[in-house]
């Protein structure tokens, strides 16, 4: 009788979007369900999430996901709609500002640039690597993201040599840095990782998801539009903060600091995730493999719980490891 929502939130400062949430349920008269977890229950559904992935993930949140995908199978639905592929097809992520700015400096239009400097949304720090990442080729790039968080050290010493990246991919006919960065993302590197991920949690509970934003009328219609119905002045997926104005609250439609569907991680590695880490970076098994550097990952640990905190790749190293003890 009503639309069913659900939403994983978190506490933690940061990472909780419940009055974005409300608000839409508000507006659209929809019945939530406000689901959370802990480390506890997180380690207690790891190994059939593990199981279920069949292959290591990039981060906590494809556990968030498994939740979600619980809840409704408990709810009693068997199909779910799902924003896979919005980001994708309306210039959504924040790397967006960089290949836009790239694109009016190789054009020479310093005026629309310089106002598109004004507005870069993100710490003045990043600026410099936002203008100069586009007109880097594509391997230089590869590398220059492991170098800055220096992940590529998680990697066992026997492997570090023989650790290329990978080759270009076909560059297509895109008009500009920002359709092929996007292009890129979307039929190669990173959207058919994230719709894996879906497949095999919403499988795992019966459940079919349905990614309405990847029809391809829709996705045919997005590539014809000009850069600046996707983003203009700091403003990611402009056409459809336009379209839906009148449907979404307006601290929605205008919202900027956008998240991806985070987990509080960090958290996590401080309680008992970081105690099963620590049991693993120490553990024969771990050396044996070779595939993980133990002394790395247990110094990273280390100096993530005296406060200087991991990003993704401490879980990374640990998501190799716990899909190879599942599988290998």
């Amino acid at each position: 009788e009503r639309q069913r929502t659900f939403t994983a939130y978190f506490e933690d400062a940061g990472f909780d979007e419940r009055p974005f949430a409300q608000a839409v349920v508000e507006q659209t008269l929809s019945e939530p369900c406000w689901l959370t977890f802990d480390d506890h229950a997180l380690l207690d559904v790891l190994p059939d999430v593990v199981a279920a992935q069949g292959e290591p993930f990039g981060s906590t949140s494809v556990v968030a996901q498994w939740f979600v995908m619980r809840a409704a199978a408990e709810a009693g639905l068997k199909v779910m709609l799902d924003g896979q592929g919005g980001d994708e097809v309306l210039a959504g992520y924040r790397t967006t500002h960089g290949y836009r700015l790239a694109d009016l400096l190789a054009r020479g239009r310093l005026r629309q640039a310089l106002a598109e400097l004004r507005a870069f949304p993100e710490p003045k720090r990043a600026l410099a690597v936002a203008v100069v990442t586009p007109f880097l080729p594509h391997s230089a790039r590869w590398l220059l993201r492991g170098r800055r968080s220096r992940g590529d050290l998680l990697v066992h010493p026997s492997l570090r040599e023989r650790t290329a990246p990978p080759a270009p991919p076909p560059s297509g006919r895109m008009p500009d840095r920002l359709r092929s960065q996007y292009h890129l993302i979307l039929a190669q590197l990173g959207l058919p990782e994230l719709l894996r991920y879906e497949d095999r949690n919403s499988m795992a509970h019966s459940l079919e998801g349905r990614v309405p934003f990847l029809d391809h009328r829709l996705v045919e219609l997005l590539y014809g539009l000009d850069a600046r119905q996707l983003y203009e002045r700091g403003t990611t997926k402009v056409v459809l903060r336009r379209a839906l104005a009148d449907l979404l609250p307006p601290a929605v439609a205008a919202r900027r600091d956008k998240l991806g569907f985070v987990t509080p991680e960090q958290r996590f590695f401080d309680g008992r995730l970081g105690d099963l880490a620590e049991d693993i970076f120490r553990s024969p098994e771990l050396r044996e493999r070779g595939l993980v550097d133990g002394d790395e990952a247990l110094e990273r640990l280390r100096r993530h719980r005296a406060g200087s905190p991991a990003g993704f790749e401490l879980w990374r190293a640990l998501s190799v490891e716990l899909w190879a003890r599942r599988y290998l």
